[in-house]
């Protein structure tokens, strides 16, 4: 009862609290952890509030606000004087199941992903309740079962696992089957393969009655839809029919001011995954991007390192037969993604951050420094890649921003991120749950 009465006593003294919420009611016996004197970050406003405690008690955030005079005995206290905290980071576009990518990923920030295995790990859906225990050093995982047509399997036949109902019986019949097995989203991808293959590997859309009674039958059992769409065509097919969000944006033109208002009125999340270009295109130059920041090359296992560092040291450009079209008209693609997505937030569309590939957490990083240098602010890029990826996952009641009663996610750093969004690798520590971590000791086991 005594350290009870003293946490109590904590969260009398604390000054300034979150406007979300009051204190929180504490339950005996739950571990504690307060992270004092540090800049409080604001990801969706950019404001810097110095000179902020945070006690955790359990995996919630209990009280945000002064110093206070006494802590429980068994407080677990982290000094974050000359330090920043930020919400842990949710990459909304994810596709390797394993234990080790999922681990690196934590280290890197990443607290919460939407995982869509490319080929399912035996039990999948085990992966999500252990995901939400704070001492799994993985995000916390939000599952979802992929449909697709002829498309990717006509670029890399046998490298995916997807479901393909050729009628609209079965797709009804398919998206019912999935809710059963305990599948609460999702993903659709529709895509004729030319904008990343060209001509030569053009295959059919998905047929619009077979998409439509996907999403109708997702919608009508309470399951979220998440649609690939890379096309005006397909997006605007989409947006017909209804989703949630979107894991690719449209690259091969700029959208109107019709599909935008649409998106806003909807609160349909954009996802712009820029990475994803530059990741399956020129794999020499991804892999020099990689090795070019030396904070990516320490938590980089010594296989990793000499892998990325071959590719980088390659006399040629390394590409893909299938993928030679992407690489032609990449920068056209990444012009006109940036264009888009500037676009979206002048219009309120909600904008999430998906990597689709490259090195665990790395990725995420070099997706933010991405959306940077293609003309948002830090504080926007902070956004999406925090409070936007929780409104895409629809949890935002729980996390995507540092508030009393959400989830202890969060990430200390050793350099404001709001002045440059690249400053978010000086991570100290990673906190999931109220447990925290250090980036080489989830990467590397140190």
């Amino acid at each position: 009862m005594r350290e009870v009465a003293l946490l109590a006593t904590v969260i009398a003294l604390v000054g300034f609290q979150s406007a979300a919420s009051e204190p929180q009611e504490l339950t005996p016996g739950q571990a504690t952890l307060v992270i004092k004197n540090v800049t409080l970050v604001d990801s969706r406003t950019g404001v810097n509030k110095p000179g902020v405690t945070i006690v955790v008690a359990g995996d919630r955030i209990v009280s945000i606000g002064a110093l206070p005079d006494s802590l429980p005995a068994d407080a677990r206290v982290l000094d974050g004087t000359g330090k920043w905290i930020i919400p842990g980071f949710v990459d909304v576009h994810v596709h390797d199941a394993s234990e080790g990518y999922l681990s690196d990923m934590l280290a890197w920030g990443v607290t919460a992903i939407h995982l869509m295995p490319n080929v399912p790990p035996d039990k999948p859906l085990e992966m999500e309740p252990l995901s939400e225990m704070a001492q799994t050093s993985t995000p916390r995982v939000q599952l979802t079962e992929m449909f697709a047509g002829e498309f990717p399997d006509n670029l890399f036949p046998g490298a995916y696992r997807f479901i393909k109902p050729q009628t609209v019986d079965e797709a009804r019949q398919a998206v019912r089957e999935s809710n059963a097995k305990g599948y609460r989203q999702i993903k659709i991808i529709r895509d004729n393969s030319f904008q990343w293959s060209g001509e030569a590997y053009r295959v059919p859309l998905i047929p619009q009655p077979v998409y439509e009674a996907m999403v109708t039958q997702a919608h009508e059992i309470g399951m979220r839809v998440y649609v690939h769409a890379t096309q005006r065509d397909v997006l605007q097919a989409a947006l017909a029919t209804g989703v949630d969000a979107f894991m690719h944006g449209v690259m091969d033109v700029e959208l109107g001011t019709d599909d935008w208002q649409k998106m806003a009125a909807a609160k349909t999340v954009w996802t712009a995954t820029t990475n994803a270009l530059h990741c399956f295109g020129d794999q020499r130059s991804y892999a020099r991007r990689v090795l070019a920041d030396e904070r990516f090359v320490a938590l980089l296992e010594e296989s990793e390192r000499a892998s990325w560092t071959g590719m980088a040291e390659s006399e040629v450009p390394i590409i893909l037969p299938p993928t030679a079209f992407l690489v032609e008209n990449s920068a056209m693609y990444v012009t006109t993604l940036d264009k888009n997505t500037r676009h979206a937030l002048d219009a309120g569309v909600p904008i999430a951050l998906g990597t689709d590939g490259g090195p665990a957490g790395v990725s995420t990083h070099l997706e933010m420094e991405f959306l940077q240098t293609g003309g948002l602010t830090p504080t926007e890029v902070l956004t999406a890649a925090t409070h936007g990826g929780a409104v895409a996952l629809g949890r935002e009641a729980d996390i995507g921003s540092v508030e009393i009663g959400k989830l202890a996610d969060m990430i200390v750093l050793n350099a404001d991120p709001t002045a440059d969004v690249r400053n978010s690798r000086e991570i100290e520590w990673v906190i999931k749950g109220g447990a925290e971590y250090r980036p080489r000791q989830l990467a590397l086991g140190d």
